[in-house]
This record gives C-alpha cells, sequence and structure tokens, in this order.
C-alpha cells in the first residue's frame, strides 16, 4: 500500500476524477509556486471506483477556489492546519473566470491581439455553461440583467401571456416584410413577432451565446429547432436563429436589435 506522509498546512484535493489531477495541477499554476506536491492518481474509491488526489502544502489563501470550481465542483478540498483537518471548502461554480481556458474560435480577437484576456461569463448554473465574451470593464456590464430579458421576451413570443410588454419594445413600420415568418426584426408587427397562426413548439434545447458585452449593449444569440404542423397537416421542423441586442440603463432595459430567421429542414 502507498503511504504519502501528512501535511502541516495546506490542501488535500479528494475526488478528483481519475487521470484529472496533473490538468488541474497546471490551471491552479502550482508548478509555480515554491511548495511541495504529492500527486496520487488512480488511488482506491468505493464512490468512483478510481480516483486522483493532489496534496498541496503551502498557505491557506494561496488555492485560487474559483478556478478549481470551474474545473469540477465536486472535488473535494480539505484545508489542513498544524497536521489535521480544519475546514471542508464548498466548491461552487464561479460567475466569472479569467484566462483559464482560451477560445477555440481562429476569428476571434483574442487569437490576434494576444494580450486580451480570456474570459468566460457563466450564464446558466443549472446546466453549468459557460459562454465567452468580449468584455470591457466588466464592472459597469449587465449581462445578467441583458440575459434574462433575452430570454423572457423568446419565451414570451411562444406563450403570448405579456403580448403588450413585448409590443413596448418593437418599433414596427413599414421597411419590415409582414408578409412571412421566415425573417422578423424589430421593425416587425407583433403577431408575426409572435409567430402569426404558426403555433411552434420548441423541440430542442435553446443554445444561447453572449456575441458581445461593452458597456453600452449585450449582444446575444439564441438557437434552436421548432416543430409546427403544416399546410398539409404534416409536422415540419425548422431551425431558427434570434438575436438580441439588448442595453440596461438605470435599471430600465432597452432593445436595440432584434432579428429572427427560421428555416425549414428537410429530410
Amino acid at each position: 500500500m502507498l503511504n504519502v506522509g501528512k501535511i502541516e498546512e495546506g490542501f488535500v484535493l479528494d475526488h478528483i476524477k481519475a487521470g484529472k489531477s496533473l490538468s488541474i495541477y497546471h490551471h491552479l499554476q502550482l508548478d509555480k509556486l515554491d511548495c511541495t506536491v504529492a500527486i496520487i492518481k488512480n488511488a482506491r474509491s468505493n464512490k468512483m471506483c478510481k480516483k486522483d488526489i493532489l496534496k498541496v502544502e503551502c498557505d491557506i489563501n494561496t488555492l485560487n477556489l474559483d478556478v478549481l470550481a470551474f474545473i469540477d465542483h465536486n472535488i473535494t478540498v480539505n484545508v489542513i492546519k498544524d497536521g489535521k483537518i480544519v475546514d471542508k471548502k464548498e466548491l461552487v461554480l464561479p460567475q466569472e473566470i479569467r484566462n483559464v481556458i482560451k477560445c477555440r474560435n481562429p476569428r476571434c480577437i483574442t487569437s490576434i491581439e494576444q494580450e486580451l484576456p480570456h474570459i468566460f461569463v457563466l450564464a446558466d448554473e443549472e446546466k453549468e455553461i459557460f459562454y465567452y465574451t468580449r468584455i470591457e470593464r466588466q464592472d459597469e456590464l449587465s449581462i445578467k440583467e441583458c440575459m434574462d430579458f433575452a430570454k423572457d421576451f423568446h419565451e414570451t413570443t411562444f406563450t403570448g401571456d405579456k403580448d403588450d410588454e413585448i409590443a413596448w419594445y418593437l418599433e414596427p413600420d413599414e421597411t419590415a416584410d409582414n408578409t412571412t415568418l421566415q425573417t422578423v426584426n424589430i421593425h416587425s408587427n407583433l403577431f408575426h413577432v409572435c409567430w402569426g397562426d404558426l403555433a411552434p413548439e420548441v423541440s430542442t434545447e435553446v443554445e444561447w451565446s453572449i456575441k458581445e458585452s461593452n458597456t453600452v449593449y449585450t449582444s446575444l444569440l439564441a438557437k434552436y429547432q421548432v416543430t409546427a404542423v403544416g399546410d398539409r397537416e404534416e409536422t415540419e421542423t425548422y431551425n431558427v436563429r434570434e438575436f438580441f441586442r439588448v442595453r440596461c440603463s438605470g435599471g430600465e432595459m432597452y432593445l436595440l436589435d432584434y432579428n429572427r430567421t427560421m428555416n425549414e429542414v428537410f429530410n
């Protein structure tokens, strides 16, 4: 049986998924710290069959729990003081992470301007989804408010229970083509924005992404599929892209732009 000596002060990270300890070691930048680290791989576990363990002897204020929570918030963090466990830290998904992972889009501005930070914002805590966004002056942004507004607007177009609220944000005029549901925008009438007589149902998860966020507005995109009964009484499927540009100022929400396209999916 392998025995690893106890530590006097630091952390024991337990219940790490087998094979992930080295990745955590680098993400926590432990290789840059002057401390003792023990990596135990594929340890036997009744709960996980196999697990990794990290023992880090360092000042207890050294560890970045946000980074650790982003990697795996199910890891057990035991705080060691004077050779004994004095606390167990509960990991909570952070609202934002910076320079932990990188955007994989080769056309992203951070691929060209290397000095820009890679910032990911928690968009859906229940589904543990983070979205990359280009951010300026994070303390003055209203990403959550804008996301909540867009989601509520999106859902209301299907339910119709708050049509008067949607109508307040629209700017209907003669530039919109109110003869089709294939493309609607902020200038379309309320009837077409709320899907006319189609009565569609969302058939997939709605994939939300933050395209841009700055001190003036936040741009968001929703992608999903809907199904509806067509003219021939057959169920038809459509790919939908729904774009929002939203501003939050003084507690008030402003819809600066809106566009929704739908294209039928043919077998």
